[in-house]
């Protein structure tokens, strides 16, 4: 006897549903747990960016300090040398 003889004619056969292969929970986890190491990795990388941002404005001052101090000695050895020079005509 097979199956098909052992269902009534009138009796329609249900599809037999899939099992999820995870739950709803667990991947909801999953999302939860991807979704935080992406905003620490975020996180991380726009602190990198301060970080480096605060060190080249450090270093764009320093060459600002560097250029004011060569500047005003170019000028103080300027004016010394006009100096002399007037000394030499008179």
């Amino acid at each position: 006897m097979e199956v098909q003889d052992r269902i009534p004619a009138d009796t329609e056969v249900k599809a037999r549903k899939r099992k999820r292969t995870h739950s709803l929970t667990a991947k909801r986890r999953q999302r939860l747990a991807r979704n935080k190491r992406k905003r620490e990795e975020r996180q991380k990388s726009k602190t990198g960016l301060e970080l480096l941002m605060s060190d080249l404005k450090q270093k764009n001052q320093n060459l600002h300090e560097a250029i004011g101090v060569e500047k005003k000695m170019k000028e103080k050895y300027f004016e010394m040398w006009r100096a002399s020079e007037r000394k030499k005509r008179n």
